[in-house]
């Protein structure tokens, strides 16, 4: 089973920041995303990476996290860059669903 939480926090530095767990049957992928970036990924949904259009957003292993789904897959690169990557985490696309409500629960939350 494949399941999203988002928790609010503060990174090493004090910031405030939005840690994404994403839990697959064999894995825990956690991103580390900002209140603006967090507010880009409402549009994964619509990112091909086909046609390179990837969302940057958040940090895992100390490197940028790009999103997109194609072919009934929501898929998170890490690596340099969308194309250069180095690690991936794939599930299906119907996760974005949950995802969104996760990004909607966790803005409700969120100290203003």
């Amino acid at each position: 089973m494949y399941s999203v939480a988002i928790n609010a926090g503060t990174s090493d530095s004090g910031a405030a920041y939005f840690f994404v767990k994403l839990n697959s049957p064999d894995c825990e992928f956690n991103v580390m995303v900002s209140e603006l970036e967090l507010e880009r990924l409402r549009s994964v949904g619509d990112a091909r990476w086909l046609a390179r259009q990837s969302v940057a957003a958040g940090k895992c292993l100390g490197s940028s996290a790009f999103w997109s789904c194609q072919d009934g897959r929501l898929t998170v690169l890490v690596g340099p860059d969308d194309e250069a990557w180095e690690v991936c985490f794939s599930a299906p696309e119907a996760l974005v669903n949950e995802l969104l409500q996760e990004i909607a629960r966790a803005r409700a939350n969120w100290p203003q």
